[in-house]
């Protein structure tokens, strides 16, 4: 068997088990929140190896439509409750493997890994930690909808994250004014898009911002 497939099998198999612990959680009495936030950011960074261990990219066209496939196929069976189960309205769950695949061909048509590497962590960890303080933490609800704890805590992950990728570029003490400014375009969007959409704006504003200082 050629060595890619197997690459391919096993990164399915990491992600089943993403989910099907994410499952188990969920039957122990894990709120739904939080068992479909930590298998969104298992899941998102596991898709970091992607790069790393495909020649082709036809494997990332592939995983992208196996992913959205079989979360669709779960939803319908009630196979995956620990991601479908919330009551809010949201298509978070099929934007993100959508959002793989458009951030790994642009930053395959950029051909610079910083466009997929950076958009991507900031989506598997800024995302979910403004979501989980946000709920956790009582604050003022801004007029998106979301809070202002949420919305802050993103936004110093999001810069926390940027600084690291950003000054391992050579930049300098640019960086950090760079992180900062690619930080709030990227909160502002992530404020302003509704029922999971920024599962997709997040990486896309994460890309478009970069694209302001690094080529």
């Amino acid at each position: 068997m050629d060595i890619q497939a197997i690459y391919c099998f096993l990164f399915f198999l990491c992600i089943g088990l993403i989910l099907t612990f994410c499952e188990f959680l969920y039957k122990k009495g894990l709120h739904v929140e939080y068992t479909r936030k930590l298998a969104h950011s298992l899941s998102t960074l596991s898709c970091l190896i992607v790069p790393i261990i495909f020649t082709t990219h036809w494997y990332a066209l592939l995983i992208t439509i196996v992913s959205f496939t079989v979360l669709y196929y779960g939803q319908r069976k009630q196979l995956i409750n620990s991601v479908h189960s919330v009551k809010r309205k949201t298509l978070g769950a099929y934007f993100l493997p959508i959002s793989f695949g458009a951030t790994y061909y642009a930053a395959l048509l950029l051909q610079n890994n910083l466009f997929f590497n950076l958009p991507i962590v900031v989506l598997a960890i800024s995302d979910p930690l403004a979501c989980c303080f946000g709920k956790t933490f009582k604050s003022k609800i801004l007029k998106s909808g979301k809070t202002m704890m949420g919305t802050s805590v993103f936004f110093l992950s999001t810069f926390i994250i940027c600084s690291a990728f950003l000054l391992s570029q050579s930049l300098g003490i640019n960086a950090i004014g760079i992180a900062i400014i690619i930080s709030a375009i990227v909160s502002a969007v992530e404020l302003f898009s509704p029922n999971g959409s920024d599962n997709l704006t997040i990486p896309l504003s994460t890309i478009a911002a970069l694209l302001l200082f690094v080529r």
